[in-house]
């Protein structure tokens, strides 16, 4: 996707409710899983940008207080959610601060616990809502929670789950086409931390580009995105492994590539079968000399001669 395209949908979504429902994401002929991993990402950064605001305990006295007074009032179910969309505020923490002073009200227990005690039985009441005493709170909780496409353990969970699904065709186009690789578990029992998806028993080129290891991405990459995996593992992989691809499923900007590559890691939004080569097993260690003169792959990207000292 080009950046003028990523800078429109960025400007749409802007403009779409909050949270977005995902029947609003119709854009153009861009897929809807692009759309909606570009909205998350929107979505948690604008959180990121503001939680501050509400994170504060006479603040949230007050939202607590607007709540129950709502619930006296007798007004329909969806309190917490329709405070949500006009304060702004991620659902499942808006739902969070308020079951706080729920507990504290209603629980002694929950009121002599330590700092600790109390975050892990509250992460617990947001999972499981429904020991709570009064059920239309627990209703309340529990809608939060599954409106909220960016936090809260419904969302966690589907991106785990999204996540996991990718991995597993990665694995199995791999397997497909006869290319033998080690994945996640296997690299661990091998005593490996920092894991790509897969290593791959022999290098393979794809595009001229040397690739030891694959990364599965079950996301859009755009920038923040991107230099954040880039920082946090990629570089790590690049360090072990040497050079390496990453699939961003759901699309990336296009003007990520150079700089990419010029960092050893080609970026690719599937699995490009028809432009896999086998490789000499020495080529993803010393890809310049170990390609030789005589050699018919061509240079790509990653092979840059100033890496190659």
């Amino acid at each position: 996707m080009d950046r003028q395209e990523y800078n429109a949908i960025v400007r749409w979504i802007s403009r779409l409710s909050f949270p977005v429902n995902n029947e609003e994401l119709v854009f153009r002929n861009v897929d809807r899983n692009t759309l909606g991993s570009i909205a998350c990402h929107e979505y948690v950064r604008h959180t990121k940008r503001t939680i501050y605001q509400h994170n504060k305990p006479h603040i949230i006295a007050k939202y607590y207080k607007q709540f129950m007074d709502s619930l006296s009032a007798g007004e329909p179910a969806g309190v917490l959610l329709r405070m949500a969309s006009r304060l702004q505020v991620a659902p499942a923490l808006l739902a969070k601060f308020v079951l706080n002073c729920y507990a504290n009200d209603t629980d002694g227990e929950y009121r002599e616990l330590a700092d600790r005690g109390k975050r892990q039985r509250l992460a617990q009441l947001v999972r499981e809502p429904d020991g709570l005493r009064d059920p239309r709170v627990s209703a309340e909780v529990r809608l939060c929670v599954l409106s909220d496409n960016g936090y809260g353990p419904m969302a966690e969970m589907i991106k785990l789950t999204v996540g996991l699904e990718y991995e597993l065709r990665l694995k199995k186009q791999l397997t497909l086409m006869g290319v033998p690789f080690l994945d996640e578990e296997d690299l661990r029992r091998r005593g490996q931390d920092k894991t790509p998806d897969v290593l791959l028993d022999v290098p393979i080129a794809v595009s001229g580009c040397v690739v030891n290891w694959i990364e599965s991405k079950a996301s859009f990459g755009d920038d923040e995105t991107h230099e954040g995996y880039m920082r946090d593992q990629y570089e790590k992989y690049w360090n072990r492994f040497g050079p390496g691809m990453v699939i961003y499923w759901f699309g990336f900007i296009e003007d990520l590539l150079p700089a990419a590559s010029a960092r050893h890691v080609l970026l690719q939004d599937h699995l490009p079968e028809e432009l896999v080569e086998f490789m000499e097993p020495e080529l993803g260690v010393t890809p310049v000399d170990a390609a030789g003169a005589d050699s018919d792959l061509q240079m790509g990207p990653l092979f840059d001669s100033d890496d190659s000292d």
